[in-house]
């Protein structure tokens, strides 16, 4: 009996309808796939968010204290005094205002030596995100002494990546995310994909309608650095979509 083989033709047609199927079912796969940048965010905002609390509400490691008239001197993250228990206590590393990012660094599984200039602490965790902290002098005459500190924390998940990047028109495929943290421990995304982020944290399935909105918040509040801005912009933009619906 002779063996009969597939014509040009069949493998050709069989080719197109693969193409034609691959084509339909790929976006829904893509939509079932994990964002990997968004889980790694999610997790770090939160370990962020509960090692921040928890360190300035330990009352061995942050306290207010009085100048010769009794009356409060400092508030926050500015009461920079070394921490009265091990192993912070006696070390100049863990006062003035790399004192918060230093005690943080503690709490966490880090890969490497943790590097630090008076307010410039860098670190490596196991999973290879790069966590870069600086913290700056501010005024806010509304608290006692005056001082508070300002800290910028920027997260890069592709720490080896070179065209390191936040999102923005110019980085639709960011690497680096960008966190502010006020004197008193509260945090906030400062940059358009993070703030989207956290607006729905638990959908780890919407990277294509993350960045399309992040890209709308950027156009409306006509920046991709002003956090209030964006902020707001996201607001109406919800605002509006319900207003649509």
């Amino acid at each position: 009996m002779k063996k009969r083989g597939f014509t040009l033709q069949e493998l050709l047609i069989t080719i197109a309808i693969i193409g034609i199927v691959a084509a339909i079912c790929a976006p829904a796969i893509v939509g079932i796939i994990p964002d990997r940048n968004k889980a790694t965010y999610v997790k770090v905002y939160n370990i962020l968010a509960n090692m921040t609390e928890e360190i300035l509400n330990d009352p061995s490691l942050y306290w207010t204290t009085y100048n010769n008239q009794g009356e409060p001197n400092c508030a926050g993250m500015a009461c920079d005094r070394a921490p009265t228990v091990p192993p912070y206590n006696g070390d100049n590393d863990f006062s003035t205002q790399s004192k918060f990012p230093m005690i943080l660094s503690t709490h966490l599984n880090l890969a490497g030596e943790v590097e630090n200039s008076p307010g410039d602490v860098s670190f490596t965790t196991l999973d290879g995100v790069l966590w870069q902290f600086n913290v700056r002098l501010g005024v806010d005459n509304n608290v006692p002494g005056n001082g508070v500190f300002l800290t910028d924390l920027t997260i890069n998940i592709e720490p080896n990546r070179n065209n390191n990047c936040s999102y923005s028109a110019e980085c639709t495929n960011p690497n680096e995310f960008l966190f502010e943290i006020d004197n008193d421990g509260r945090i906030q995304a400062a940059d358009a994909l993070g703030i989207v982020y956290l607006q729905n944290p638990t959908d780890l399935n919407s990277a294509r309608e993350d960045k399309a909105l992040a890209a709308e918040v950027i156009s409306t509040a006509n920046s991709d650095s002003d956090i209030e801005a964006m902020n707001q912009a996201l607001k109406d933009i919800k605002s509006k979509a319900l207003s649509a619906d």
